[in-house]
């Protein structure tokens, strides 16, 4: 998975929390799907940046498999405080879109 921060796909926030979706869709679909999930938006949609704010200032960036490989997605959430604050964030999102989508949906972390 890929680490991001505000403004640079290059960059590491202070912490990052990933979750692995068994779904096959398209960035966009699943950038939206989040967006959805938490009544947020799309941020810089169509751009390499592209992500969805989640309600605390974290940000949640999709990253799907190469062209050939099989799903699973993976939706980053990048925290510019600190590892925790990005499980919690990813376990409140998991939370929202378990209730509004059909995904299966786990956390990669402990």
């Amino acid at each position: 998975m890929t680490r991001r921060a505000r403004g640079s796909s290059d960059a590491a926030g202070a912490g990052l929390a990933t979750l692995v979706v068994n779904a096959t869709l398209s960035r966009i679909d699943a950038l939206a799907s989040v967006a959805l999930a938490i009544d947020s938006r799309v941020v810089t949609p169509g751009t390499a940046d592209a992500h969805v704010l989640l309600p605390r200032g974290e940000r949640a960036y999709i990253e799907i498999p190469r062209f050939g490989e099989p799903p699973p997605l993976a939706i980053d959430i990048i925290s510019d405080v600190s590892v925790e604050e990005a499980r919690v964030a990813a376990l409140e999102l998991m939370i929202a879109l378990t209730n509004s989508t059909p995904w299966e949906i786990r956390p990669m972390f402990r």
